[in-house]
C-alpha cells in the first residue's frame, strides 16, 4: 500500500477531473487523490467511478455519494467491457477512450442512453488519431472497441477556441459593429462552430473563410429568433441567451438539461440574471 504524498487539485475543471480519474489508474503503485473546489465536488463523478470498477480498478468517492474527491488505486486497467451513461457528460466516454488503450487487455465500451455533447467525443477521436491511435466505433457513437496501443510523438497545432470565437462573433452582433476573427481551424471537429450556423439563423450577416480561417460578422440593429437545439453544444447556452435579449421574435432554446451539470447550473442562473436585466429595464 502506497500512501499519496499529496493531493491533485482540479479546481473549477471537470474536463481534468474526469480525464485524470481514468488515467490515475495507469498508475503503477498507490493511491491518487483528485478533488476540487467547492463547486466541482458537486459534479457527477459515479459513471467514471462504476466505468473504471467493471475495468477492474479499485476506486472511491471518499463521501460515498459519487462527487470528488475521489481515490483510484493504481496498477492498471485490466480491460473488458464496460457500460456508461451517456446522458450527463461526453467527458466520461473521453476520459476512456484517451486512456484504455493502455488497458492490459482490449476495451469495449457501450452507451446507455443518448450520447450528449457528440462532437466533444468526434474531437477526441480526431486528436487521438493525430497522434497515431485509431479506434474502432459504431457511426451512432454508441459503441466502441479499443485495442491496446500506444501514442506517438507528433507535431499539434492547438485550434483556436470556438468558445471564445462565439463570445467575439456575438458581442460584435450585439455592439452593430463588423469584426473578424483570424486563425480559426476548421479542419478539427469543435461543438461550438455551430453559433455560424445560429448567427445565420438569426440573419445576422456573416461570411466564412474555411481556407483562411476567418470570419467575419456585421452586426444590426434587430435579429431574427427561432429555435435552438444544443444538445450538442450546451456551452453556447449563454450566447444565444444573450443573443435573444436583441432579437425581434422569440428565441426557443431546447436540449440544455445536461447544462445545469456544469460548473453551475447554467439554466437556472442564466434565467435568474435575465429576469433580473428584464426588472431593472
Amino acid at each position: 500500500m502506497y500512501a499519496p504524498e499529496n493531493i491533485i487539485n482540479a479546481e473549477n475543471s471537470g474536463t481534468t477531473l474526469r480525464i485524470f480519474a481514468v488515467m490515475a489508474a495507469l498508475v503503477k503503485k498507490g493511491f491518487t487523490i483528485l478533488t476540487g473546489d467547492a463547486s466541482l465536488r458537486k459534479r457527477p463523478m459515479q459513471p467514471v467511478l462504476d466505468a473504471l470498477t467493471q475495468l477492474g480498478v479499485e476506486c472511491y468517492s471518499s463521501q460515498m455519494n459519487g462527487f470528488a474527491p475521489i481515490l483510484i488505486r493504481g496498477g492498471g486497467i485490466h480491460g473488458g467491457n464496460v457500460s456508461i451513461d451517456g446522458n450527463i457528460s461526453s467527458q466520461f466516454l473521453s476520459s476512456l477512450l484517451i486512456s484504455t488503450i493502455y488497458a492490459k487487455s482490449p476495451v469495449s465500451i457501450r452507451v446507455r442512453g443518448q450520447q450528449v455533447s457528440k462532437p466533444y467525443i468526434k474531437s477526441t477521436i480526431a486528436v487521438m488519431k493525430k497522434f497515431g491511435v485509431t479506434i474502432d466505433y459504431e457511426k451512432d457513437f454508441l459503441e466502441y472497441y479499443i485495442e491496446k496501443k500506444k501514442y506517438r510523438p507528433t507535431e499539434f497545432d492547438v485550434p483556436a477556441d470556438f468558445s471564445a470565437a462565439a463570445l467575439l462573433l456575438s458581442a460584435g452582433v450585439l455592439a452593430g459593429r463588423s469584426i473578424t476573427l483570424k486563425g480559426l481551424d476548421f479542419s478539427l471537429p469543435q461543438a461550438d462552430s455551430k453559433i455560424l450556423e445560429i448567427l445565420k439563423d438569426m440573419d445576422v450577416e456573416i461570411s466564412v473563410n474555411k481556407n483562411r480561417g476567418e470570419v467575419k460578422v456585421v452586426g444590426s440593429e434587430i435579429i431574427e429568433g427561432g429555435s435552438f437545439d444544443l444538445f450538442d453544444s450546451p456551452d453556447l447556452l449563454p450566447v444565444v441567451s444573450i443573443l435573444a435579449l436583441k432579437a425581434r421574435s422569440p428565441v426557443k432554446v431546447t436540449g440544455i438539461a445536461h447544462a445545469r451539470l456544469k460548473e453551475t447550473d447554467r439554466v437556472a442562473n442564466i434565467a435568474s440574471q435575465i429576469k433580473t436585466f428584464e426588472r431593472n429595464g
